[in-house]
This record gives C-alpha cells, structure tokens and sequence, in this order.
C-alpha cells in the first residue's frame, strides 16, 4: 500500500525546492487511500492553501481522482535579515530556511531597504522589505537623448527612486521638464 503523506512530502520537495515540509493533514480521510499503489499528485503546492488532485494508483491504472487540500508546513531556502533594523533602513541579507506563507519570500539578496521594523532572523518578503534603489529619488543625473547616430545631454535629477534597467521619471534641469527615461546606470537616464 502507498504512503499518500511520503508521496505528498516528496511531490512538495520536488515542486517547491523545500528543504523540509510537515503535513498536518493530507485533506482526506485515509480510506481513500486504502489499497493504493501509488498515488501522484498534481497541482501547484507552493501556494497557502494548496488546492492539489490526487490520483489513486491501483495495478498500473488510475482508479480515482480526488482533491485534496492538505496543511502544510513548507520551508524553503530564502533570506533573512542579519540583524535589527528600522523603518526605511538597509537591510544585511544572510542565508536560511524560510516557511512558505501567504507573504511569499524575495527571491534575491537584495539589496533591500525595510518597510517595517525587523528584527535579526525575521524572513524577507515581500511585505517586509522593498528593493532599495540604485539611485535616490532627487539624485542628479545626466540625461542622454539618443536620436539616430546623435546623442544630446543634459543635466536632471530623478523624481523617483530608480533601479537600473527600469523606467523613471526625470527632471530635465535645461528644459524645466518633466521626462521618462530608463535608468542606465546610477547617473545615468537614457532617452531613445
């Protein structure tokens, strides 16, 4: 007979990249299982509350879909904060497990500025942390407009915090104008 919660486990680690997941209920009754072979399971398990189908295996044939929505515990790797900080301050980023919850973890290192008080070892999501930019809101910047094989510049400074690669808002300083542009590098807003 199958192990519909190693089955779950193992489906979970291998969906979510978990290092570790607890099933506190596999959401049917264990009857449903009874006799199985196997059961695979299907559907998306990194979410809060997974909605997952079941399938039970018997003799080589699926003999039954149900769907199930277990409680889990899933932690994955991720990053927390390396010490105490406050509101609008930067964030030290260090390695470690981090549970799964409606609050999805960031995905990177950062870097990362606090949009609440965290202590050390509280995990970074994306409620918890906001990138920090690569260029301040009110930074002076060169704007280059590119047009053709001519290029123009101009000084500005950013209206909005800006990370490279990202469209800003600039303040043309010549011109007295405002303008969008993509953050080239931290002094630099492209035009084309």
């Amino acid at each position: 007979m199958a192990d519909a919660n190693a089955r779950l486990i193992a489906f979970v680690v291998a969906a979510c990249a978990a290092t570790s997941v607890e099933v506190h209920g596999i959401g049917a009754a264990d009857s449903v299982f009874a006799g199985a072979d196997d059961v695979v399971f299907d559907g998306d398990p990194c979410l809060p509350s997974p909605h997952l189908t079941a399938s039970i295996v018997r003799e080589g044939e699926v003999v039954a879909r149900v769907t199930v929505r277990p409680r889990l515990t899933v932690t994955v790797p991720g990053w927390l904060s390396a010490e105490d900080v406050g509101v609008g301050e930067a964030v030290t980023a260090i390695a470690g497990p981090v549970a799964l919850s409606a609050d999805p973890p960031v995905s990177y290192e950062g870097p990362w500025r606090a949009r609440s008080a965290l202590k050390a070892g509280a995990p970074l999501t994306r409620t918890r942390v906001v990138a920090a930019p690569d260029a301040p809101r009110g930074a002076r910047v060169n704007i280059v407009v590119h047009r053709g094989s001519v290029a123009l510049t101009a000084p500005g400074r950013l209206l909005q915090d800006g990370l490279v690669g990202q469209p800003v808002r600039v303040h043309n300083a010549a011109t007295n104008t405002p303008l969008t542009g993509v953050l080239a590098d931290a002094t630099t807003v492209e035009i084309r």
